[in-house]
């Protein structure tokens, strides 16, 4: 039984932060750290969101067992517990090195005694990352192959874009719903923008009962969305992101070498292919010389990608695709590497056949997707045409919600003569408002206009001004004598601290008065824009700029 008083439940995030529109480098929120460390609580060894003897008596069995040193030269990280045969289901890394020893035990074992524990960081309540793949994408680090998010979505409709650099073979995702109401959906999208693959975490306060685990194209581009199933719902996540080589660890196979559990003629004794958010995964035997395996499976109109890898380098691979007619459609002769590719299809059924070339007995995995051929786009409030929002300025305008002074929109201009307003009343002094097109084409552009509640204008400040205003505070706030001031020269000549900007989107700045009501107009403009279009909304005092 746990002991009560020893345990101690996972923390939550919490939001009361102060809000920095700039911040130091060196402060981030992805995180580069070590796939065998629970990224919810780096000390929950068993991942059962308390931190008890049990998580310290894990890796003290690991260590006595002779496991030691890093962890990839005996265990496969718990992400790849549903792929990897020597996989480990606990999380031996609490200090996240890599390695394990004594230090992670003894990690656990200062914080029952009572002692102080850094905690990770926690998620921010503004929005850090932008809601398209491409430019406004926020690239991940993955140091080791490996990162992990803590994160928001801030305000309905959010969705936080992450960009990955590929540079080994599969890509494992997985991911931690900690309060998004009506669940959480992940998205990876190839470059071009597709979404190959993805799932769902339901509850809240759960891990994903299916991630993602698919062969990616080395040195290619891919990106992660994030939203939630219901547009309106907000709420912190945890993203965890693996990339590795097929041969680093053994995979569990569906039967024993010898078995031929698989059906050699195309046919309706072939193996179906069970599809998990469009795609599948099957790892078995080449049995002898002369065997084949053969799969079937049924996709609607779109692209199918298929590969093939074999456990022994010198085994050559045949991978062939054949329609229901059992006539070929695609054919590759795989090298040690295995074998990739990709086709168009129409909907129907079609068969996979394995063979192997060399004539070896063998173990293999070969994956196969399939995706429609569209781009990826986030969810509008209506459907194009539908023009649910207000043309003019008054009471019928569209109410902006705002959560932690954060309003996003997702919806159409309809067409060329079309206006969408919307309204929201101050409660800061300062606003940011910008709107983008969907598909992040930088010439078209909708036009977005600020006006107060007499219709008028709202004029633009600009960046300058809005720095006038840190200027100021320091003014206040410092001794500026003719000695302070020289002293104060020197050390900004020494040290140059830098400043950047999080991330930034298409916007202009404006004052406001707060407790006056103001409107947001978006419309086609002169480029004569049309399609659908996030509209982001940020307010905020002008003291936020003084830390």
């Amino acid at each position: 039984m746990v002991n009560s008083k020893k345990a101690k439940r996972i923390r939550k995030p919490s939001r009361q932060r102060s809000l920095r529109t700039f911040e130091a480098l060196e402060e981030r929120i992805v995180l580069s750290a070590s796939p065998w460390q629970n990224p919810v609580n780096a000390l929950d060894v068993n991942r059962d969101s308390y931190v008890t003897p049990l998580d310290v008596l894990i890796p003290i069995n690991e260590l006595n067992d002779g496991t030691t040193g890093e962890l990839r030269d005996d265990y496969a990280p718990p992400i790849l517990q549903n792929m990897a045969e020597d996989y480990t289901a606990a999380y031996l890394d609490p200090n996240g090195d890599g390695m394990l020893s004594p230090v992670d035990a003894l990690a656990i074992i200062n914080v029952l005694n009572g002692g102080f524990y850094e905690s990770l960081p926690e998620a921010e309540m503004a929005d850090q990352h932008g809601d398209a793949p491409g430019d406004m994408a926020t690239h991940l680090d993955m140091d080791y192959g490996y990162a992990f998010v803590e994160s928001s979505l801030n305000t309905s409709h959010d969705v936080d874009a992450y960009e990955i650099s590929v540079e080994d073979g599969r890509l494992a995702i997985e991911a931690y719903n900690y309060e998004i109401a009506g669940g959480m959906l992940v998205e990876l999208l190839n470059y071009e923008e597709e979404v190959i693959a993805s799932f769902d975490v339901g509850d809240m306060d759960e891990w994903s009962e299916s991630g993602i685990d698919i062969p990616v194209e080395d040195g290619s581009t891919y990106y992660v969305m994030v939203s939630a199933e219901d547009p309106e719902s907000i709420g912190e996540y945890v993203l965890d992101v693996y990339q590795y080589d097929d041969d680093w660890y053994e995979f569990g196979t569906d039967s024993e070498l010898g078995e031929d559990i698989h059906a050699d003629e195309i046919g309706e004794d072939a193996t179906e292919l069970v599809f998990e958010w469009e795609y599948a995964t099957v790892t078995s035997h080449i049995d002898d010389g002369d065997d084949i395996d053969v799969f079937k499976l049924a996709v609607t109109d779109g692209q199918m990608t298929f590969s093939v890898y074999p456990e022994d380098a010198s085994s050559l691979m045949r991978i062939t695709v054949s329609d229901a007619n059992a006539e070929t459609i695609a054919m590759l002769q795989g090298d040690e590497y295995g074998a990739w590719g990709e086709i168009a299809v129409d909907e129907g059924e079609y068969f996979i056949s394995l063979s192997s070339l060399s004539g070896n007995a063998d173990q293999y995995t070969v994956d196969v997707s399939h995706y429609e051929e569209f781009s990826w786009m986030p969810e509008a409030d209506a459907e194009l045409g539908d023009d649910i929002h207000a043309d003019e300025i008054g009471e019928s305008a569209t109410e902006l919600e705002f959560e932690w002074g954060f309003a996003t929109r997702i919806s159409n201009v309809d067409r060329v003569e079309d206006v969408d307003i919307f309204r929201f009343t101050a409660t800061s002094d300062i606003a940011m408002v910008g709107a983008y097109a969907s598909d992040w084409e930088f010439d078209s552009m909708p036009e977005v206009n600020l006006f107060d509640a007499n219709g008028e204008e709202v004029p633009l400040t600009s960046y300058d001004d809005a720095m006038d205003v840190v200027l100021e505070k320091i003014d206040e706030e410092l001794d500026l004598s003719e000695e302070n001031e020289l002293l104060i020269d020197e050390f900004m000549q020494e040290y140059e601290p830098e400043i950047a900007v999080c991330w930034a989107f298409p916007g202009e700045v404006y004052e406001l008065i707060e407790g006056d009501d103001y409107f947001v107009s978006v419309a086609a403009g002169v480029q004569e824009f049309t399609g659908q279009y996030t509209l982001d909304v940020t307010t905020f005092d002008d003291d936020i700029f003084w830390w």
